[in-house]
C-alpha cells in the first residue's frame, strides 16, 4: 500500500533521488532531514506544487510524505493517481516511533562494532 515503517522510512530518506515532503502536522521530524521540503498539507495540490517547485530537474525516484495524519493512509490511492509518474510512499506514524526506531537500531550496530564475545582463557 505504500505505507513505511519507522526503518524503510529511515531507509528512503537516505536516498538523495527521493523528495521528502514533510508536511506542518509531521515537523516533529524536521531535524532529521534539514533538506526535506515542507508542505501545508498532504493534499493533491501541495505534493504537485512541490514536485513543480523542483523545476527542470529529472524526477525523483519516489515522493516520500512524512505526516502525522493518519487519515492519509486513505487517501494515498487518489493522491498516486494525482502524481502518476512518481511512486508515492508515506510515513503517518508518530516521531516517538521513529526515534525509538533509529535507538534500537544505533543499539544494534553498537553491538556488531564491538564484535563478538570472546571467551576467558581456560573455560
Amino acid at each position: 500500500m505504500g505505507l513505511l515503517s519507522p526503518g524503510e522510512l529511515w531507509a528512503e530518506t537516505r536516498f538523495n533521488a527521493n523528495l521528502v515532503l514533510l508536511t506542518a502536522n509531521g515537523k516533529g521530524l524536521s531535524h532529521e532531514w534539514p533538506s526535506a521540503t515542507t508542505i501545508p498539507d498532504a493534499s493533491i495540490a501541495a505534493i504537485q506544487a512541490a514536485l513543480k517547485q523542483r523545476g527542470n530537474k529529472s524526477p525523483p525516484a519516489s515522493v516520500v510524505l512524512v505526516t502525522a495524519d493518519d487519515k492519509v493512509a486513505a487517501s494515498l490511492p487518489g493522491l498516486r493517481q494525482a502524481i502518476q509518474l512518481v511512486p508515492l510512499l508515506a510515513y503517518t506514524g508518530s516521531a516517538d516511533a521513529y526515534a525509538r526506531q533509529l535507538a534500537q537500531q544505533q543499539a544494534v550496530w553498537d553491538v556488531h562494532a564491538r564484535g563478538p564475545k570472546k571467551p576467558r582463557c581456560g573455560s
